[in-house]
């Protein structure tokens, strides 16, 4: 099911550079937002001897753009630096970017690392050799690693590595453009006659009908012979190693599963049952497990013995996994026993309830709630609970379970805590969401204490130069010898840093002209929130504003956010390519980060939420910069359709920009363009419904509050809703804003439809975002006045029809001697390609 999760909700937050200018470059533009690069992931060798860097080329230079969401890897380049000379000794890229390189997993010895190549369309595995730089290349397509890990190294010459058939494209890569072929084939079908040109997406009890995709398959691969044995078929998108090596236990989804009718959906709940195996490697005999369980996502932890493997399971049919989820342990012989404590589960981003758990010696560590409801870790040995806190996290070190928790590693059986932090090669990244509550027996790790590291317990600490504030470590040689680390810089640059005893090295740097923009003053503006706490709201000002010249203001919308410290989105690191804020600053207009906590009862209304907006805008207004009397508002999904809600209560509102937000929550439960066309793919409409009845909308289950959705729906309000309105929705989602729209024009009000196709919930080409950042800023100068960097510039009135029907717009609008019409035409563009 998270799979699924990610692909709908993972949105490209990309950042990249160019090179340094020697004099100002003027205002932040969106043509220097997309020709930045980016930094990728880094990590060690288990012997020390390399570190793999990735390295993302210009966003502007990908070869396609169908992949959407995975652009930048098409743009990666693998970077082998020799660790003891800090040279970059190989790199694998091609110079076109006709195909984009990541790294997976180091060999256990060190000598090879698993590559993964991407074009627009194909993606295949290989295997580099560190000492030649010779790829062994394979035909093979494997299961995108992010969802899970589902490639590892047994020995120094094996992989196991789940693979799709047909060489296809990862998951969340061919989601996009795969919708497009596959309704291109449908209409060739329905226009020969002699074929079907549909689909067929049952409900109920003939669910498992609908079409499937063909199997995945669990190899054996000799990466000296390139000898492959299956060994399991399936969904699999999970794979949890033994320590001996000689097991595997294997995670996939089996038969669909729709919500219960008679409790809200949750986000996070499962669309499919997942399944559980183990499989001998050697003999490839397989121990099923009882097929009336459900197992929750992550928690697949073996046995120091490797004779038992603990989960989190339910049955199908009983509530859900927070209600009725277990402990289990899973013998060999496939027998499963029960824990009878109560997990104490915490909430994944994606909404899914995640149990903790390991091992000290043979008996389980679990995380559980004692009789008064209150988490706690229950220890082996007859030892007292140790209460649990949010964050700890279950981890080995030197051979013995630890809890990590902030700067220290606790004992669960009553020896001495150790002060410092874990640090790794930087190989958790394979497993997908798991890495965030597993911390796997990795070797090569070590103990961070005041900037020191020390390999074991009883080992003498190992110090390098010390980190910049600006630096985060991502990776330790197994010995301490040295740190890589990433340096996001305030000037917007950003580096791969190797730090040792003597100094630091710089391995890599991006981004180095966003020194040289122009770039406004960011203000700290105070208030309060909905519960009368203390709050900071963030004001990017136009670049160049002259002392006394208040600019035109631009609220950017997002309930739930709170920021204490300047968004990176109004800093020199800006990396959003949707309704970039530093983009709409440099075109002149002052941009307000809203901090908008939910209030207490977790909802905002359109009124309320209309009067803080209102009293944020107040508190920018006192700092005698901006024109806080009329504003303008801006949101992207979840930010769209409460600036949608908010806008009709205020008449200070003169625009308002809303993109992929939904304006009719009844669509929320509409299946997009992809899954519509690819049945095959699943079903996702509990993740999609479960956004509206408990997610970000928390509106309550449907069609028990049927009512609430039609009320909390801007569509249905929508003669209230004066302000001019630029809406803007992707094909590759649902419908979002037609309905609205058309409503709109039928009250003879203005607004405008802006819609792009082969896009998702955030745009990925070039020709499209420079489109949408021109709309944005016409818009604004059409309907909240001039940007202050060309005061000169004519602001046209709202060409208003009705007064009547309009007064709210047309007291708003700018007054100006006579009518002038903005020039809309578009510039040329080069090559064109949630929630």
């Amino acid at each position: 099911m998270h799979r699924t999760v990610l692909m709908l909700g993972l949105a490209a937050g990309l950042a990249f550079a160019c090179p340094a200018l020697a004099q100002s470059s003027g205002p932040f533009t969106i043509d220097a937002l997309l020709r930045q690069e980016s930094l990728g992931d880094a990590r060690v060798s288990p012997d020390g001897r390399w570190i793999a860097l990735e390295r993302r080329a210009r966003y502007d230079r990908a070869p396609s753009y169908k992949l959407s969401r995975d652009t930048d890897r098409l743009l990666s380049a693998v970077q082998i630096v020799d660790a003891r000379s800090g040279e970059v000794v190989r790199t694998l890229e091609t110079p076109d970017h006709s195909a984009g390189y990541t790294a997976g997993r180091f060999s256990p010895d060190g000598r090879r690392l698993i590559v993964y190549e991407l074009t627009p369309d194909s993606w295949r595995l290989g295997v580099l050799s560190l000492e030649t730089g010779a790829v062994r290349w394979t035909a093979l397509a494997p299961e995108d690693p992010r969802l899970g890990l589902t490639a590892l190294w047994r020995t120094v010459d094996e992989l196991l590595v789940v693979v799709q058939p047909g060489g296809q494209l990862p998951e969340i890569a061919r989601t996009g453009f795969q919708a497009q072929d596959r309704i291109a084939t449908l209409w060739a079908a329905t226009a020969s006659g002699r074929s079907v040109g549909g689909t067929f997406i049952p409900s109920g009890s003939a669910r498992d009908t609908r079409e499937h995709r063909p199997p995945l398959s669990l190899l054996r691969l000799d990466v000296r012979s390139g000898a492959q044995t299956p060994l399991a078929a399936g969904a699999i998108f999970d794979l949890a190693l033994s320590p001996d090596g000689a097991r595997i236990a294997v995670l996939e989804d089996r038969e669909d599963l729709q919500p219960d009718p008679d409790r809200p959906v949750l986000v996070g709940d499962p669309i499919r049952r997942r399944a559980l195996r183990l499989i001998d490697i050697d003999t490839g005999a397989e121990t099923r497990i009882d097929p009336a369980l459900d197992y929750g996502p992550y928690l697949m932890a073996w046995s120091p013995d490797s004779r038992r493997l603990l989960a989190f399971a339910r049955h199908v049919g009983q509530a859900g996994f927070e209600r009725s989820g277990a402990y289990v342990a899973i013998g060999l012989d496939g027998l499963v026993s029960r824990f009878a404590d109560k997990p104490a589960t915490e909430r994944s981003p994606w909404d899914e309830p995640v149990a903790l758990g390991g091992w000290l010696g043979d008996t389980p560590v679990l995380r559980v709630l004692d009789d008064a409801g209150v988490a706690q870790w229950r220890v082996p040995g007859g030892l007292a609970p140790i209460p649990a806190q949010t964050g700890d996290r279950l981890v080995d070190w030197n051979g013995e379970t630890r809890i990590e928790r902030g700067d220290r590693l606790l004992s669960l059986n009553g020896g001495p805590d150790v002060a410092g932090r874990i640090s790794d090669l930087g190989e958790a990244r394979d497993a997908g969401f798991r890495a965030a509550y597993v911390r796997e027996a990795t070797p090569g790790r070590t103990l961070i204490s005041d900037g020191c590291a020390k390999a074991a317990i009883d080992a003498a600490p190992v110090c390098v130069s010390p980190l910049e504030p600006d630096e985060t470590r991502v990776a330790s040689s197994p010995d301490g010898a040295f740190v890589v680390a990433r340096q996001d810089s305030a000037d917007g640059s950003a580096r791969f840093r190797l730090h040792r005893a003597d100094a630091g090295l710089t391995l890599a740097e991006i981004n180095l002209d966003r020194a040289t923009f122009d770039w406004g003053e960011i203000i700290e503006v105070a208030h309060t929130g909905p519960a009368g706490q203390a709050l900071k709201s963030w004001l990017l000002l136009p670049p160049g504003l002259a002392e006394g010249v208040k600019a035109p203001l631009v609220v950017e919308v997002y309930p739930g956010r709170v920021s204490s410290r300047p968004p990176s989105p109004l800093t020199r690191r800006s990396a959003m390519l949707q309704n970039n804020p530093a983009v709409i600053a440099g075109g002149g207009y002052a941009v307000l980060y809203v901090s908008l906590p939910n209030p207490p009862d977790g909802r905002w209304s359109g009124a309320a939420l209309a009067a803080q907006i209102d009293a944020i805008a107040d508190a920018a207004g006192a700092t005698g910069r901006v024109r806080a009397d009329r504003y303008a508002l801006l949101g992207h999904s979840y930010g769209a359709f409460n600036v949608l809600n908010a806008a009709p209560h205020s008449d200070r509102v003169a625009a308002l920009i809303a993109s992929n937000g939904y304006a009719d929550l009844i669509s929320a439960f509409e299946l997009p363009p992809f899954f519509r066309s690819a049945p095959d793919e699943g079903v996702p409409i509990g993740q999609l419904s479960g956004w509206a009845e408990t997610g970000q909308a928390a509106i309550g289950a449907f069609p028990a509050d049927a009512a609430r959705y039609v009320e909390m729906s801007p569509l249905f309000s929508a003669a209230d809703l004066r302000a001019p309105a630029l809406l803007i929705e992707s094909d590759l989602e649902r419908p979002r804003m037609g309905k609205l729209f058309g409503v709109l024009y039928r009250l003879n009000r203005d607004a405008a439809l802006l819609t792009y196709y082969g896009e998702g919930h955030v745009l990925a080409s070039p020709g499209n975002l420079r489109d949408l950042h021109a709309h944005i800023l016409d818009w604004l100068a059409r309907y909240l006045g001039p940007a202050t960097r060309d005061p000169t510039l004519p602001v046209a009135r709202p060409g208003l029809q009705d007064g009547g029907q309009q007064r709210g717009v047309g007291a708003l609008a700018p007054e100006q001697a006579g009518r002038v019409e903005i020039n809309l035409e578009r510039r040329p563009v080069e090559d064109a390609l949630g929630r």
